[in-house]
């Protein structure tokens, strides 16, 4: 009896030195996990002042290129327009070399025709002229026959010779015409060429003018990338702390009262009776030999040693001064400032003897005080 007496003492002044030392670890962790949310909060804060910035940009840029589009449509408007001006001013110069040929055509055939019957005005003359030597000395001589003969002679090839200066004379006419209309063809299609070299450079001017605005477009819409980009992944990074401030406030213990999974598979050999004598202050679980012990909740291991008439023990920190403590392991696989996972296995189940075998002592407690784990793991 003074034997079980002290093991209760001993073990009532290591809970309390427990709880004592564990409200000193609940104070720093609050500490931690308050900042913690506060930094993700000034994180996501932060952010979304980045994006605001990143969409004011995008949306300067937007109306840059949509400027650029405008200006882009302009000079396309002005090219096709300058296209057809080109296209018309081409077929101009080709009329206008097309007669031009035609005419200098009509001219050289003229030529050609005016210096032929400068040929048969020469030969008329040079036969007109013995007739009317021969004419002459016939009225000198008084020969009537010879010369009346001679003057018919003379007279036919004179008209003969008058009909051909006419023609010669409307030739001569007709080529100074044609060589005029040639100069004016030839004026025409120099101005014409004039034209279309000014027209060229217009366009050269305005293709310039489309391929910088091209280019300008190209730039925008690689920066306009590279914000969506940008956006994209401040988009993601405030997902992320939404859901790991989510994560922080989900975590929280007193949220999880009647969800929170058993510690090991067994059977329930004592329940929570704080008033007893001695004090039941947690759950005895008799379970299968090496079955795993997995941790209730999230948090961090503040507690891990061999404690006498206890085995093994494993203290867990859940944060808001709530902690879960494991006892009589065989062994444990998590170590002092470990931070745990819900459900994930911190040691294996050892022998306890109270129910003679293989077993589980559990408690759950808010600062020093223990509550009834029954009211916060999820119906058996």
């Amino acid at each position: 009896m003074v034997h079980t007496v002290f093991c209760w003492k001993k073990q009532l002044q290591l809970m309390v030195c427990l709880c004592m030392g564990l409200g000193a670890v609940v104070c720093f962790c609050r500490v931690c996990l308050g900042a913690s949310a506060t930094a993700i909060k000034e994180n996501i804060a932060r952010e979304t002042t980045r994006a605001s910035e990143k969409k004011e940009a995008l949306t300067r840029l937007s109306a840059k290129e949509r400027k650029l589009f405008k200006n882009l449509a302009r000079v396309e408007d002005q090219i096709r327009t300058l296209e057809t001006q080109l296209e018309a001013n081409r077929r101009e110069l080709k009329d206008l070399e097309d007669r031009k040929a035609v005419m200098q055509k009509r001219y050289e055939a003229s030529r050609a025709t005016r210096e032929r019957l400068h040929e048969e005005a020469a030969s008329l003359l040079r036969t007109l002229w013995p007739v009317f030597l021969t004419g002459q000395a016939s009225k000198r001589f008084d020969q009537g026959d010879s010369w009346a003969r001679a003057q018919r002679e003379s007279t036919w090839l004179s008209a003969l010779y008058g009909q051909t200066g006419t023609k010669l004379f409307a030739l001569q006419k007709a080529e100074t015409q044609a060589l005029e209309d040639l100069k004016h063809f030839e004026e025409a299609s120099r101005a014409a060429q004039a034209k279309d070299e000014e027209l060229r450079a217009v366009q050269e001017d305005l293709l310039a003018k489309r391929l910088g605005f091209l280019s300008q477009v190209k730039k925008i819409r690689s920066q306009e990338l590279d914000l969506k980009e940008e956006l994209a992944s401040i988009a993601q990074t405030i997902k992320d702390l939404h859901y790991k401030l989510q994560i922080l406030d989900t975590r929280s213990f007193p949220k999880l009262k009647g969800h929170l999974p058993w510690p090991a598979k067994g059977r329930l050999v004592k329940g929570f009776h704080p008033k007893a004598q001695p004090p039941h202050r947690g759950l005895s679980l008799a379970v299968n030999k090496d079955d795993s012990v997995r941790a209730v909740s999230w948090g961090k291991v503040v507690y891990d040693d061999q404690l006498r008439g206890f085995g093994r023990v494993i203290i867990v920190f859940h944060g808001k001064d709530y902690y879960s403590l494991y006892a009589f392991l065989s062994q444990s696989r998590v170590r002092v400032g470990q931070k745990i996972e819900k459900g994930e296995i911190i040691g294996q189940c050892g022998y306890y003897p109270r129910i003679k075998g293989t077993g589980l002592y559990f408690e759950l407690r808010f600062g020093q005080k223990a509550i009834n784990p029954l009211h916060w793991l999820e119906p058996a």
